[in-house]
C-alpha cells in the first residue's frame, strides 16, 4: 500500500516536471536537457566501468587520443549535426507519427534506434545515444503537443549538449 502510494507520487511529480520542462523557455530547456543527458551518460558509462566490459569500436573516433579538434569538427558538431540530426531523427519521425496511426512509444523508440545507429562509433556510444534519442524524441513530441517550438528546442538542446562535450574536451586537453 505504501509502495503503491510512493509510486503514484513519484509518477505524478515526474509528469509534472516533464510538463513544466515542455513549457519552459528554450534556453532553460536546453540547459536542463543537457544536465539530464550528462546524468544519464555518467550513470551509463559508470555502470559500464563497474562491470568492466570492453567496448567494440566500429570506426575511428572523431577525436584522437591527443584530443585534437579541428574547426571543421566544431562546425559539424555544433551547427550541422544539431540542425540535420534533429530534422532527420525527430522532425521526420514526428511527421510520420502525425500522418500514420501508430503508437507514440513506437515512434519514440524507432527514432531513438535510428539516432543511436547513426552514431555508430562503438557499441556503447550507440547504446548511450539511443538513450539520448529517447529523450530528444519524447520531449520533441511533448513540445509539439503544445506548439512550443519543438524543432528549435531540440536543435538548441542538441547544440548545448555538444557544446558541453566540446568544452570538456578543450578543458581536458589544456589541463593535461
Amino acid at each position: 500500500m505504501l509502495i503503491s502510494k510512493m509510486q503514484t507520487f513519484t509518477i505524478g511529480i515526474t509528469k509534472t516536471l516533464i510538463d513544466w520542462l515542455a513549457k519552459t523557455n528554450i534556453f532553460l530547456y536546453s540547459i536542463l536537457i543537457t544536465i539530464i543527458i550528462f546524468v544519464i551518460k555518467g550513470l551509463f558509462f559508470g555502470f559500464i566501468k563497474i562491470i568492466n566490459v570492453s567496448d567494440i569500436q566500429f570506426r575511428e573516433n572523431l577525436i584522437d587520443e591527443n584530443l585534437e579538434i579541428s574547426v571543421d569538427l566544431i562546425i559539424d558538431t555544433l551547427i550541422i549535426a544539431p540542425l540535420l540530426e534533429t530534422l532527420v531523427f525527430q522532425t521526420l519521425f514526428y511527421f510520420f507519427f502525425k500522418h500514420v496511426n501508430i503508437n507514440r512509444w513506437i515512434i519514440i523508440t524507432l527514432s531513438a534506434v535510428a539516432f543511436g545507429c547513426y552514431h555508430n562509433y562503438s557499441v556503447f556510444l550507440m547504446m548511450n545515444t539511443f538513450l539520448i534519442g529517447l529523450i530528444f524524441m519524447y520531449m520533441y513530441l511533448k513540445r509539439a503537443e503544445i506548439n512550443n517550438s519543438p524543432y528549435i528546442s531540440t536543435v538548441s538542446a542538441h547544440f548545448t549538449s555538444n557544446l558541453f562535450v566540446t568544452v570538456l574536451i578543450f578543458v581536458t586537453r589544456f589541463l593535461a
